[in-house]
């Protein structure tokens, strides 16, 4: 259910939220029974038993210093709501004198002490967790709570390697980097003495406003802990022995009891000197010991960027599979679900739901929440630059770059259709950017794009996509396949060298791995084998290394991608394109009636007489065009040895015509009959639309500069009809509109032709006569649109804007002139995808339109992705038990 101020949750009414982060939301509540206000803390998601037995223990404890937990839900906390500041805001940057200090650590040891006595320790200890109120009572809030952790598997062993759940609701966490135990940090079990060192580091930081371990990422932080010298001189002189007797790396010679701390306080208020340890860093032989446990701990800490520490280390690392929420909700199901990571791999890169459709969105790994770029909301296929400090992606029938830091968009050029790319160290980026064409080399600067690769006439070849450079500039790896089946599809190497092609593996989406291995992906299992860089050859036999990789098999996509440290990140799943996305019926006032008998994977049209509905849906990991008959809930299939790419009906509703790659085909819509092949020609062809009289078809026809708009004739024996097949006549080509036009429909009365090209600023909705007299309109609006369709109504033209808003446009033709009125939202509700796919129509009394998509247009998914640490030696282990 949707949080709000003046909802319920519970018995509780909620007021104003307190504050938010990636695992959930605190809110400020009332307790209509009590009269009295609480604050609710709600997870993402549904707690455990473990988590609910260990928060009631929680909950029994009982003292003036302690945050009372109230009660618990199936996925909230209540806890006692606290005026005042966090002790963060009280110590500032200049720290506090000792004497302010004096109670605030007295309260705060009494606090933790009466936890202790019932076996119950913090393991979060920090600033930000202590509460000092108006009238100076100290409160310390999440008390125990870290308990609900699981504890570690046996680290030692790779094959056992743990898969370990990454901050899961709000305040629950195995501890912050900067107040960790070091053996916390190094995975060893923990009691009361963590909480003794905690209180030492938050000492420190209350009298010198500082940090005692604040290393540039998590992954330095946690590395101090464990090997940094300490150094307490800038606290004063008559503290540092209570600091150095909290602050002892082996937890045998620590403070072992916090009331102890008490006592030291008396001393130092009456003037006595206590003796403490020296502090120093760790020995040699102990680093070298924690580093496996060190690596593991710090990823249950929600710090990923461990292996910016590790991966230079001589001594051979953990391998670890963790899971993460992202941070913002990622469709899975959606055609654009794609993600990258960054060579370094510092960030992940992904398409993500926003509240204006679905944009980029970029996540530290050391942190725990994503952030959306502005700009960005029809972002598809994002890939890094070779310094990560930009990041490329495609946007409604462009390429474009932008830096990690946000800013402006810069657009490199237009395209037709993106299918990835990948960004060269030499400036260069290789791209595909058409359904159906070769790679190309676009400048990173921005310029025309290259010819690199061409597709094999002979061998009737279908795409060139998903390119990934190799190291050195040797060549690029690509995915190539003859048909749009793409479990067929092959893993292919370019020569810059030699501009020769190889075949090297049958699969999807290949990568290279600096440990001397392809990976690419086959039915949802990625293999590794063998690859020689300097010949560009495999060398062996193929091995699988992970199972269970999300695939989007309408697009030979694979949802993963690794970086040159060795950090996989991946969706764990299967072929998505299977069940396909729910249609639903909405009105202007956004109500939704589902279709549940029907799922679609990406096309669809409406019959002219709103009877049924054809649409493309996978079998078996192919396309297949099939009828939907919704009065007799009946679902056939139309398609058995084609793969239908884009299509259209006669206007009788008795029959459709479909492209497949450069070939156009008949069929009935009842499926009396086989599809009959009508034409063949050099180049793509996407069906369009047929006009109202079924005299002309309107086709995008690809070639190596993109598309444009033609117009064919069809000829019959007698009267046209659905009833027997046409012969397809004079192309003349129309609306032809720099590298990209597409998505064209015939008006009502079949004197007027919409489409969309692709424009510097990206793709624009235009109308023309027919036939053409050379004059256009724009009926777009200035942000942009795509896939018109027109209302049967004669007065109404629709289309999709950035982020899947639907608009509408009220319209006047009279003497060739086409007069548009202003675009305006027609209904809040979101129709997902890319806006150049056939995902909406309209019904034959123009009220109704049958979409894609959830409420609101909103898929909200949000898988949880897989991260793997160290995933090279994985990769090399398995290399040697399958030579084996």
């Amino acid at each position: 259910m949707s949080i709000g101020p003046g909802t319920t949750l519970g018995p509780y009414e909620i007021l104003s939220l307190l504050g938010e982060g990636g695992m959930g939301s605190v809110w400020k509540a009332r307790d209509p029974r009590l009269g009295r206000y609480v604050a609710i803390k709600v997870a993402k998601e549904k707690f455990n038993e473990r988590f609910d037995r260990e928060a009631r223990a929680v909950a029994a404890l009982n003292h003036p210093n302690i945050c009372t937990l109230y009660d618990i839900g199936p996925n909230y906390l209540v806890m006692e709501y606290i005026e005042g500041p966090t002790l963060t805001a009280r110590i500032g940057k200049a720290g506090m004198p000792l004497e302010e200090a004096m109670p605030i650590l007295r309260q705060l040891i009494d606090g933790i002490e009466a936890a202790h006595e019932k076996g119950i320790y913090h393991r979060d200890l920090k600033p930000d967790n202590i509460k000092v109120t108006p009238e100076g009572m100290v409160k310390v809030l999440d008390f125990g709570l870290a308990k609900a952790a699981d504890p570690l598997q046996d680290l030692h062993d790779p094959a056992n390697a743990p898969t370990i759940r990454l901050a899961s609701l709000v305040g629950i966490i195995m501890g912050t980097p900067s107040y960790m135990s070091p053996e916390q940090a190094s995975g060893q079990p923990v009691d009361k003495r963590a909480d003794v060192w905690s209180f030492g580091v938050v000492l420190w930081e209350m009298l010198t406003g500082k940090r005692l371990f604040d290393g540039q990422t998590i992954a330095h932080t946690l590395a101090d802990v464990i090997n940094k010298e300490i150094r307490v001189d800038d606290a004063p002189a008559k503290v540092q022995p209570l600091l150095r007797r909290c602050l002892v790396r082996d937890a045998r010679k620590r403070m072992r009891d916090i009331g102890e701390a008490r006592i030291a306080l008396d001393k130092i208020e009456s003037g006595e000197v206590d003796a403490a340890p020296v502090l120093t860093a760790a020995p040699a032989r102990q680093r070298k010991w924690f580093l496996p446990a060190f690596a593991a701990m710090t990823l249950v800490a929600a710090a990923l960027g461990i292996y910016l520490y590790i991966a230079t280390r001589p001594v051979r690392q953990q391998f670890l599979k963790l899971e993460t929420n992202l941070g913002a909700p990622a469709p899975l199901d959606s055609l654009r679900a794609t993600l990258a990571i960054s060579p370094d791999g510092s960030r992940i890169a992904f398409i993500g739901n926003s509240k204006k459709g679905m944009s980029l969105f970029l996540r530290r790994v050391d942190q725990d929440t994503a952030t959306e770029i502005a700009g960005t909301e029809s972002a598809a296929y994002p890939f890094f630059s070779p310094d990560g400090r930009g990041v490329g992606y495609f946007d409604a029938g462009s390429l474009k770059k932008i830096s990690v830091e946000g800013g402006s968009p810069i657009t490199l050029c237009a395209v037709a259709a993106g299918r990835g790319a990948s960004w060269g160290e030499d400036g260069n980026i290789v791209a595909s950017i058409g359904n159906s064409a070769g790679l190309v080399l676009i400048p990173a600067s921005g310029g025309k794009p290259t010819v690199l690769t061409e597709l094999k006439t002979g061998a009737s070849e279908h795409t060139h996509r998903y390119p990934s450079l190799l190291p050195g500039g040797r060549g690029v790896l690509f995915m190539s396949s003859s048909t749009a089946d793409y479990t067929n599809a092959n893993v292919e190497v370019y020569s810059f060298k030699d501009r020769k092609r190889k075949v090297l593996a049958q699969g999807l989406y290949p990568r290279y791995l600096s440990s001397g291995h392809l990976v690419y992906l086959n039915a949802g299992t990625l293999f590794a084998v063998p690859f020689h860089l300097d010949k560009l050859e495999v060398r062996g036999a193929p091995f699988p290394v992970l199972e269970s990789v999300a695939f989007r098999a309408g697009r030979g996509r694979a949802l993963y991608d690794v970086s040159r440290t060795g950090t996989v990140v991946y969706y764990r799943g299967s072929g998505i394109d299977d069940e396909g996305a729910k249609v639903q019926w909405i009105d202007a006032s956004g109500r939704a009636t589902p279709l549940p008998a029907v799922a679609v994977s990406n096309r669809m049209r409406l019959s002219p007489d709103g009877k049924r509905l054809a649409h493309l849906s996978m079998e078996s990991g192919r396309m297949h065009l099939w009828i939907y008959d919704w009065p007799r809930n009946a679902k056939a299939k139309l398609t058995f040895d084609q793969e239908p790419w884009e299509f259209a009906w006669t206007p009788d509703s008795r029959a459709i015509l479909f492209s497949s790659a450069n070939r156009l085909f008949w069929a009935r819509a009842d499926g009396a009959s086989k599809p009959q092949q009508i034409h063949e020609d050099k180049e793509s062809l996407w069906v369009n639309d047929v006009s109202p009289d079924g005299l002309l078809m309107a086709l995008a026809k690809q070639g190596l500069k993109g598309s444009s708009i033609v117009l064919a004739k069809l000829e019959y024996r007698g009267a046209p009809s659905g009833e027997s097949a046409p012969r397809v006549g004079k192309m003349e080509k129309c609306c032809e509109e720099g590298q990209t036009a597409y998505g064209a429909r015939f008006s009502p009365d079949g004197k007027w032709i919409a489409y969309h090209a692709i424009a510097s600023t990206g793709p624009l909705v235009f109308v023309r006569s027919v036939p053409d007299s050379g004059a256009k309109w724009q009926v777009s609006a200035g942000e942009g649109g795509a896939s018109p369709i027109w209302s049967p109504n004669g007065r109404e033209l629709f289309y999709k804007a950035p982020g899947g808003r639907i608009m509408m446009v009220e319209y006047a033709a009279k003497g060739g002139v086409f007069t548009p009125g202003n675009a305006r939202p027609w209904t809040e509700h979101r129709v997902p995808g890319p806006n150049s796919i056939s995902n909406m129509s309209v019904a034959p009394d123009g009220k109704r339109l049958i979409v894609l998509g959830g409420a609101g247009g909103q898929q909200e998914a949000s898988p949880q992705a897989m991260v793997l640490v160290n995933f090279f030696d994985e990769v090399r282990r398995r290399s040697q038990a399958s030579a084996q």
